[in-house]
């Protein structure tokens, strides 16, 4: 009974979180999650009941707004893993608790799979910026750094990313359901040591994948084990997804809908950004990192370095002294002009004129006591971290 209770309580918290907690799925046709919309002025309130610092309004990964979520979502499984024990019968209990492994498993599987494919098209670990690469070494945060090395390997990403897809798929079958656990298991006690060792916010949301993963491979545990030490066992039995009161053909139309719903929420968005890209070609080429031209004539009190496009439309201004100022930008393409926005939304237009593919004038109207400047381009992808380099013995080494 005991153990009844605790996998009640275990399941009602995975279910409640699967519901609440926040996650950007690209299909998805709300702007919120049930979370936000449900709990934000909740915990608003609650916080500021305690506390007098602010707190991020919109509930993201290891925000003071998800550790009260988290909160509230266990007291919300205390009351229905209660509920559940005390009016239901033990098959309903246990039916419960097999409808949460299988929605479990579709979610774990879904999420591998977005992340998956968001390494193998190097959208996850991308190549790092020009403002990245052209930044001290030592003035970056660890998660940055990380995020960047990671990044400068595009072979690597790929073998992680074609490995997330495998065991997502995995999952999705009774007879690899078992071994695609373990093996994602292993995958989720890296990503929060990883998350936790280089301070990256998502060791919230991590941690809670980890305790969906170890909830579903806790009862293949000890056979495993002993079967791994040499001793028989019996024929593991693995939770099925179907009920199995569903008719055969309906279990397949579900099953190929479930793994076309997976396979389009982790395609979707790189197509998305494929069309986008072909759709705003003339923008792509402003990407990148640009001098100074001195040859011209410039203002005496220009402190500028470097001004770098970054590809999620931000400019960077790099000045003499190594800080630099980031702006959000929008293209206006009938004036041929830029409309920069601070972090406090106060907008600026700036005018580009695109001379060459090594050149361009930027006239900045004003905007840091400067107004036309020469820039020319630096090709970034020299940079001996951008090489693709490989040697099998250390003489190669040069």
């Amino acid at each position: 009974m005991r153990q009844i209770n605790c996998s009640l309580f275990l399941y009602a918290f995975i279910i409640t979180a699967i519901i609440l907690v926040p996650f950007t799925f690209f299909l998805s046709p709300f702007d919120s999650s049930i979370g936000q919309v449900l709990f934000s002025d909740i915990i608003n309130w609650i916080w500021n009941s305690y506390s007098n610092q602010e707190i991020v309004t919109a509930i993201t990964s290891d925000s003071i707004g998800m550790y009260v979520l988290f909160i509230i979502i266990i007291f919300m499984s205390l009351i229905l893993s209660f509920i559940i024990l005390k009016l239901t019968r033990v098959q309903f209990q246990t039916n419960f608790i097999k409808f949460v492994k299988a929605i479990s498993t579709i979610y774990l599987s879904l999420i591998l799979f977005k992340y998956g494919c968001d390494k193998i098209f190097h959208a996850q670990f991308y190549t790092p910026e020009p403002n990245i690469l052209y930044t001290n070494f030592g003035k970056l945060d660890q998660d940055i750094l990380y995020w960047s090395v990671m990044g400068l390997s595009w072979k690597y990403s790929l073998f992680l990313g074609v490995t997330e897809v495998f065991i997502a798929i995995g999952l999705l079958f009774q007879k690899t359901r078992v071994l695609s656990l373990f093996i994602s298991l292993f995958t989720f006690v890296h990503i929060v040591v990883i998350n936790f060792s280089f301070d990256i916010s998502v060791k919230l949301f991590s941690s809670f994948l980890l305790i969906i993963n170890v909830a579903l491979v806790y009862p293949f545990l000890k056979r495993t084990i002993l079967f791994m030490a040499g001793k028989g066992v019996n024929q593991l039995s693995v939770y099925k997804i179907m009920p199995q009161f569903f008719h055969p053909r309906t279990k397949v139309t579900l099953s190929i809908s479930i793994l076309f719903l997976i396979v389009s929420e982790g395609l979707a968005s790189h197509i998305s950004t494929y069309n986008y890209t072909l759709t705003n070609n003339d923008q792509y080429k402003v990407q990148g990192a640009f001098s100074i031209n001195e040859k011209h004539e410039i203002l005496e009190r220009n402190e500028l370095k470097r001004i770098y496009f970054h590809k999620d439309n931000y400019i960077i201004f790099h000045f003499k002294d190594d800080s630099q100022l980031d702006f959000y930008y929008e293209w206006d393409n009938e004036t041929n002009s830029l409309i920069l926005f601070d972090y406090e939304k106060k907008a600026f237009r700036i005018e580009l004129i695109k001379h060459n593919s090594k050149e361009l004038e930027l006239n900045l109207k004003g905007l840091f006591g400067l107004r036309k400047l020469w820039l020319t381009r630096i090709d970034h992808k020299m940079l001996p971290a951008l090489q693709e380099q490989f040697h099998w013995s250390i003489e190669d080494i040069q």
